[in-house]
C-alpha cells in the first residue's frame, strides 16, 4: 500500500481497506469480478464508507471535513480499482500480462516511462505531472502506459481531470501556445488517461434525458458537456467510468467497458 500523509491515525486505512477487500475476495466465491465491479453497491453503499469514515476525520469546520472525507474515500477506491483490475486480468488468460499498480511500486522500467510525462516551460525550472493515482501496464507491451484518475466524488472533481487532460495533449498545448512556450520531452510514451469515479451516477451529477425531456428541449447538465469533451478526446483522454453506473448515461462507462477499454489499449 502506498504510503499517505494522512491526519488519522497510520494505521487506519490498512485496517479498514483490508476487511473490504476481503469482503469482496469473498464475494468471488459467488459471483465473477466483472459482476462485482458492475455492481458495487449492491456490496458497498456509499453511506455505510462515509459512516466508517467519519469515525477518523478530525473535527473542524465543515469544509474541511468534507474534504477529509472526500480524500479518504478516494484512498479506499483506489485500492478496490487496483484489486478489481489485477483479480480480473488474473483470471484472463489471454490478458493476464495487464497490471494495475502505484507508481512508487511500478517496475523500475515503467517507472521510467511514467516520469518522462512531463510538461515544462521555457527558462523555468519547475515542471507540470499529470494526476496520477495508480498506473495500468503490461507485462508484454513496454513502451504504453494508462493513467487512472481516481475519485471518490464525480462533481467537484471531473473539472480538474479535464484540465489534466488538455495540459497533457501535445496538439492541445501547441494549438494555444505554438512549439516555442511549452514543450514535452521527445521521447515520450504512449499514453492515455482515464477517470473513475465511485460516486453513484445521478441525474444531477450528469444529464440523463427521456426522449420526452428532449422533445421539450429541456435544458442539460453543464457536466455533460465535460463527460463528451473526456470521452471524445482521442488524443489524451479516453473515457470517463461511474462504478455503480446503473441507469445508463451517455458517454458514461461501467466496469466491463473499463475492462474493454484497458484490452483495446493493451492487445
Amino acid at each position: 500500500m502506498k504510503k499517505r500523509n494522512l491526519i488519522i491515525n497510520q494505521h487506519f486505512l490498512k485496517k479498514e481497506m483490508d476487511e473490504i477487500i476481503n469482503k469482496l475476495k469473498k464475494l468471488e466465491k459467488k459471483h465473477t469480478i466483472e459482476y462485482i465491479g458492475n455492481n458495487l453497491n449492491e456490496f458497498l453503499e456509499t453511506e455505510e464508507i462515509d459512516k466508517i469514515l467519519k469515525k477518523y476525520v478530525k473535527k473542524g469546520e465543515s469544509r474541511k471535513i468534507r474534504a477529509s472525507l472526500d480524500k479518504l474515500r478516494g484512498d479506499l477506491f483506489e485500492e478496490i480499482t487496483k484489486f478489481l483490475i489485477n483479480e480480473h486480468f488474473k483470471e484472463d488468460k489471454s490478458y493476464n500480462h495487464i497490471k494495475a499498480e502505484y507508481l512508487n511500486d511500478l517496475p523500475s522500467h515503467i517507472r521510467n516511462l511514467v516520469e518522462k510525462i512531463r510538461l515544462h516551460r521555457e527558462r523555468v525550472v519547475p515542471t507540470k505531472t499529470p494526476d496520477i493515482d495508480l498506473i495500468v501496464y503490461s507485462e508484454k507491451y513496454n513502451d504504453r502506459i494508462i493513467i487512472l484518475s481516481i475519485k471518490g466524488t464525480a462533481r467537484e472533481r471531473i473539472g480538474q481531470f479535464l484540465s489534466n487532460i488538455f495540459i497533457f495533449d501535445k496538439k492541445a498545448i501547441r494549438a494555444k501556445y505554438g512549439n516555442e512556450l511549452y514543450f514535452f520531452d521527445k521521447d515520450l510514451p504512449k499514453y492515455k488517461m482515464i477517470f473513475i469515479c465511485f460516486e453513484m451516477a445521478k441525474q444531477k451529477d450528469f444529464s440523463f434525458k427521456t426522449e420526452r425531456e428532449l422533445e421539450k428541449r429541456i435544458k442539460s447538465s453543464v457536466k455533460q458537456i465535460e463527460v463528451f469533451l473526456i470521452d471524445d478526446d482521442q488524443n489524451v483522454g479516453y473515457g470517463l467510468f461511474v462504478m455503480n453506473n446503473l441507469p445508463k448515461l451517455q458517454k458514461v462507462g461501467n466496469f466491463s467497458e473499463l475492462i474493454a477499454r484497458l484490452k483495446k489499449f493493451f492487445p
